[in-house]
C-alpha cells in the first residue's frame, strides 16, 4: 500500500539499496580483517597496510553517507 503518495515498489527499492549498502560494509569489514592478518604476519609493509586502511575507511564513510541518503529518500514526505 502506498504511503504518503509513494508507491510501495519505490520504498521497496530503497530498502533493497539500503540492504546492499549493509552488505558492502560487511565486505569492507572482511577486507580490513584480511589486511590486519596480512600485516600481523608481515606479509605486507606498514606503508601499504596504512594506505589500504585509509582507502577502506574512506569507502566505508561514503557507504554510510549513501545509506543515510537512501534512508532519507525512503522516509521522505512528498
Amino acid at each position: 500500500m502506498p504511503r504518503n503518495g509513494v508507491s510501495s515498489d519505490w520504498v521497496a527499492e530503497r530498502e533493497d539499496e539500503i540492504a546492499r549498502f549493509i552488505t558492502a560494509r560487511d565486505h569492507l569489514d572482511r577486507l580490513q580483517r584480511l589486511m590486519e592478518l596480512l600485516h600481523s604476519r608481515r606479509m605486507i609493509t606498514d606503508a601499504y597496510y596504512q594506505d589500504v586502511r585509509d582507502s577502506l575507511d574512506y569507502i566505508a564513510a561514503m557507504l554510510l553517507v549513501g545509506k543515510r541518503n537512501t534512508a532519507r529518500l525512503r522516509n521522505a514526505k512528498p
